[in-house]
């Protein structure tokens, strides 16, 4: 995913599954906005499902996977994500069924959003 935003939503901001067998997520997660979204435990921009198989089917004994990288996104404030506050979080409850999600946020400021 790259460039996008998710604003004021019920659930997470987005929502990542490795696939089936898939041990190394590759997705390239930059650039993108979320702010204000809500989540399991906490308000989470990202929710990293981590490993499932089919619809929704958690997978017994997930295997260890790569971390999501999330860096370069912004979080709704300059100091980066957090599970309480006025910015959306990663990691902790944000991460289930194997998945991991790091990042380091160096947005200083939001991105900028192009309306037609």
């Amino acid at each position: 995913m790259i460039s996008n935003s998710a604003t004021g939503n019920s659930q997470a901001g987005f929502h990542v599954v490795a696939g089936q067998g898939d041990t190394g997520q590759t997705a390239v997660f930059q650039n993108n906005t979320s702010v204000g979204n809500a989540g399991p435990g906490a308000h989470c921009g990202v929710l990293n499902l981590g490993q499932l198989v089919g619809y929704f089917d958690i997978v017994p004994n997930p295997p260890i996977l790569a971390p999501l990288n999330a860096n370069g996104n912004f979080w709704g404030t300059t100091h980066g994500p957090a599970p309480t506050g006025a910015s959306d979080a990663v990691g902790g409850a944000c991460d289930q069924h194997g998945g991991k999600t790091t990042v380091t946020s160096y947005a200083s400021a939001g991105f900028a959003i192009t309306t037609h």
